[in-house]
């Protein structure tokens, strides 16, 4: 909520407790079990899939701003760079870039127009450092530059090279998430949702 208080513009949040995602990758589990990981991707797909409905893209997906609770329930944060999809509103012009270079779509580093499918790819992302407890790029070596350039011109590194339990339905299922070209990739959330449970119960 928000209101104005004696002058005070103040906003209303709900206070969470948990651990980013980040934080439980990078310290107490590196690559989440997939299991457990299937059943925290899925609630976060939900959750995206009600913002996209909503016209809301939020453009800056990344561990870090998904916190799990001491039951596994994700919550999803930082929605302070999103943009209203539908309406007159746009809270940046086309050109602009936006959000973590790493988790970025190659839409984004190029500067265009972004919808849904802009999150699709960071969610891709997300499952990859998820499923593997590490990043697809090496951020200690390569240039941010780098990156941006292998994001736009070359596919994510083979994810059973890194973690070779994960079955090959599910690295197409993140292959797919993460194509160069939007059109190719899951065009909403029920649409990765429903890849993703077939990738990993049959």
């Amino acid at each position: 909520d928000f209101s104005d208080v004696d002058g005070n513009l103040v906003l209303v949040m709900e206070y969470t407790e948990g651990t980013p995602l980040d934080t439980i990758i990078e310290k107490i589990t590196g690559a989440i079990p997939e299991h457990r990981c299937i059943n925290i991707f899925k609630q976060v797909l939900g959750g995206f899939s009600y913002a996209h409905k909503k016209g809301v893209v939020h453009r800056d997906i990344k561990p870090a701003n998904i916190i799990l609770q001491s039951d596994d329930t994700p919550k999803i944060l930082d929605f302070g760079i999103a943009k209203i999809v539908e309406g007159d509103v746009k809270l940046t012009k086309t050109g602009t870039r936006m959000g973590s270079v790493v988790y970025m779509s190659p839409e984004q580093v190029m500067g265009r127009d972004v919808d849904q499918r802009s999150d699709i790819y960071s969610l891709g992302i997300t499952l990859f450092e998820m499923l593997t407890g590490r990043l697809p790029y090496d951020t200690r070596t390569e240039s941010e530059f780098d990156i941006q350039t292998k994001i736009v011109r070359e596919p994510l590194p083979p994810i059973r090279s890194i973690n070779p339990n994960i079955s090959e339905n599910l690295e197409n299922v993140i292959i797919k998430a993460t194509e160069k070209d939007v059109n190719y990739r899951f065009q909403n959330c029920e649409e990765f949702e429903r890849a993703f449970e077939q990738s990993v119960y049959n």
